[in-house]
């Protein structure tokens, strides 16, 4: 049993084939069908079809070529739309097609409407954009309109027939003294790991601000977790949704991020359903210990460090200037937890002993 300490802060396939046709109405329709589409008479694209590109596994015979599957984030219309973004080039059935699936759970086909020079577009009754894969290492995505807003988006090749994993979440500023009050999309990338169940790699965190400017960190700290054993280690994402095992486990903690212009992103992640099943807990908290964001966030800090419950949020972060001696921002990280499904705690588990209470009480 791990014991916790409780701490209190205030996530048709359309299938264009040339047929003769019986009518002038039906050849010019198809006539019109084919302009539409930039391959040659021996090719069929699907341009649409009713397939959820959430489960598809990326085609092994891709992994060095431009075709595939491509995953990622998107966010748009001042961060009111944000989800996963999903791209299929010819992973299967010489099929073309995008999906968003939104942090609210919906769900939005995007069909390519032209390709040119590895540049592919897609559109729907929600919006447009368009992707660059001509270095399919490094992809491009542009001219982002989504409900008639500009966004941006981050898309990365998957090879090696298995799916990375993309968790969503968002900040918000909690320090009303400080000079700016900052608030957007907090979202990461998972490396899958070589065994679906094994620990897996964060490999990105993606910041994207409400004026929908991307920042992407993937140099990282080690992380103590403090409520397992061991440690430094890499950050990283445990899933594994086998009751048995009913893991959930995010650790980011003590990591620290210079950005473009020099401010310095303090943070610390920080969440365990396993430990949350357990104690009967809900997921808006952070079990772990900050570590860099310790006395910014508690007076006196923390002490000595341990496996703390700190309710509502999965994260605290602190921005400061480039000397790093004036705290510019700081708040909460929540991520998107409204999929998990609590485990009851086997019959007759002990629970840990209740721990001093602790509020946040210094920003400054």
């Amino acid at each position: 049993m791990r014991n916790i300490y409780l701490v209190r802060t205030n996530s048709l396939l359309i299938n264009y084939k040339i047929r003769t046709m019986k009518k002038l109405m039906y050849v010019a329709l198809g006539a019109l069908l084919l302009a539409s589409c930039a391959k040659d008479e021996n090719s069929t694209i699907n341009i649409y079809t009713e397939v959820d590109l959430t489960t598809v596994l990326p085609n092994s015979a891709y992994d060095n070529s431009q075709q595939g599957i491509y995953s990622g984030v998107i966010v748009a219309n001042n961060t009111q739309f944000h989800g996963k973004l999903y791209l299929d080039i010819a992973n299967n059935n010489n099929r073309y097609q995008a999906l968003v699936q939104t942090i609210e759970g919906q769900k939005f086909a995007f069909n390519l409407v032209n390709m040119e020079d590895n540049i592919y577009s897609f559109g729907s009754d929600k919006g447009t954009f368009s992707v660059d894969i001509s270095d399919y290492n490094n992809v491009v995505v542009s001219d982002i309109s989504i409900d008639n807003a500009s966004g941006t988006a981050r898309l990365i090749k998957e090879t090696n027939n298995s799916r990375a994993a993309i968790v969503l979440g968002t900040y918000t500023s909690a320090c009303t003294d400080c000079p700016f009050m900052l608030s957007g999309t907090w979202d990461f990338m998972v490396e899958p790991p070589a065994n679906p169940t094994d620990i897996a790699n964060i490999s990105e965190v993606i910041i994207t601000t409400s004026g929908s400017e991307m920042k992407i960190d993937d140099d990282f700290e080690g992380t103590t977790p403090y409520c397992y054993t061991g440690g430094p280690y890499i950050p990283f994402f445990w899933e594994d949704s086998d009751p048995a095992e009913n893991r959930y486990e995010i650790y980011a903690t003590g990591q620290e991020w210079i950005q473009a212009g020099g401010n310095i992103l303090h943070y610390d992640l920080a969440f365990s359903k396993t430990i949350a099943d357990e104690n009967e807990l809900d997921y808006n908290r952070m079990l772990g210990f900050p570590e860099l964001t310790n006395a910014l966030f508690f007076d006196p800090p923390l002490d000595p460090a341990g496996c703390f419950n700190i309710a509502g949020t999965n994260g605290l972060w602190g921005l400061y200037n480039p000397a790093g001696d004036a705290l510019l921002a700081a708040g909460f990280i929540t991520f998107d937890t409204s999929g998990l499904v609590p485990v009851p705690p086997a019959p007759g588990l002990a629970r840990p002993t209740a721990m001093p209470i602790a509020e946040i009480n210094n920003m400054n």
